[in-house]
Formats: structure tokens, sequence, C-alpha cells
């Protein structure tokens, strides 16, 4: 029996944690790089897709005021 998908993003997301104390406790890298890389790595991980083909979705906000 092979452990579900699920199962594996939370050892990932585990080993996520435990990469980004350490990188900034032990060797003091900025924060902000840190988690950026982290949060990407561990998007591709879990199968986000990279692509960017689809246009942002439509905010009510933006669209009155193009109108406007």
């Amino acid at each position: 029996m092979t452990p579900s998908f699920g199962y594996w993003l939370l050892v990932y997301a585990a080993v996520a944690i435990i990469a980004l104390i350490v990188l900034i406790a032990r060797y003091r890298l900025n924060p902000f790089i840190v988690i950026t890389l982290i949060s990407l790595g561990l998007a591709l991980v879990a199968g986000m897709p990279t692509n960017a083909s689809h246009p942002p979705p439509a905010s009510p906000c933006w669209s009155a005021l193009a109108a406007a």
C-alpha cells in the first residue's frame, strides 16, 4: 500500500519548514529571500503549474474605474 499524495505534501511542508529555520537561523540569510525561495520550491514540488497563460481575475473596483 502506497501513501497518498496528501501524505507526501505534509512531508514536503515539514522539510520546507526545517529548511526555512536552518537557512535563517544557522546561515543568517535574508528571511524575505529564504521565504520566497522556499515557497516557490514547495509550490513546484506540490505540482502547481508554472505557466502564466491565463489573465489575472478582474476586480470589480478596477472595472468600475475603467468604465468611468
